[in-house]
């Protein structure tokens, strides 16, 4: 004869009752409204941008409205740059590139640097450059490739024209 009761573990429940649990959960979630106060000491942790809109008065709404992107000098226009992360930096190439320099030049930004090849074939490294304000803000790039003979070193300039603050900063962003 088979045992018709189900033994469960302590502290486990159901399947059907961790259905039901979230099943309530979702109602009582959705049949609140933004004028409805709890009748208990809980309160939501989760705000969503629906809720944040609908109740101007709350806290999270506050500290949105007081948040303000950071403006950029007259004149300068931020760039729409490729995703970072596609940019091609192959560690094992960046070690033979270096930036030395980074300056102003007429109508435009320039970094400079060299790259070394220690190999015995003849080696071309893509540099690719971001230009940046003092607060990080990426303004725009510039890339150059930079072919080096075996044993040699080379010399390298990316430059680009564009309305840049005084200061402006040079990343080296990526060697390929």
């Amino acid at each position: 004869m088979t045992d018709v009761y189900e033994r469960r573990r302590p502290g486990r429940m159901s399947s059907a009752a961790v259905g039901a649990a979230i099943a309530l959960g979702a109602l009582a979630g959705c049949s609140a409204s933004s004028t409805d106060t709890p009748t208990s000491g809980a309160t939501s942790t989760v705000a969503t941008s629906e809720s944040a809109s609908s109740s101007p008065s709350s806290d999270s709404a506050a500290s949105t409205s007081e948040m303000t992107a950071p403006t950029l000098p007259e004149g300068v226009t931020q760039n729409t740059l490729p995703d970072p992360t596609a940019i091609t930096n192959v560690v094992d190439l960046r070690q033979f590139v270096e930036m030395t320099g980074c300056a102003k030049i007429d109508g435009g930004w320039s970094a400079s640097g060299t790259a070394i090849n220690s190999g015995t074939n003849e080696v071309t490294y893509h540099v690719t450059i971001f230009f940046t304000t003092a607060t990080a803000t990426t303004l725009d790039s510039a890339e150059v490739d930079v072919t080096v003979q075996p044993g040699e070193t080379g010399t390298w300039t990316a430059e680009k024209q564009f309305t840049a603050p005084d200061p402006t900063l040079c990343v080296l962003r990526g060697v390929g």
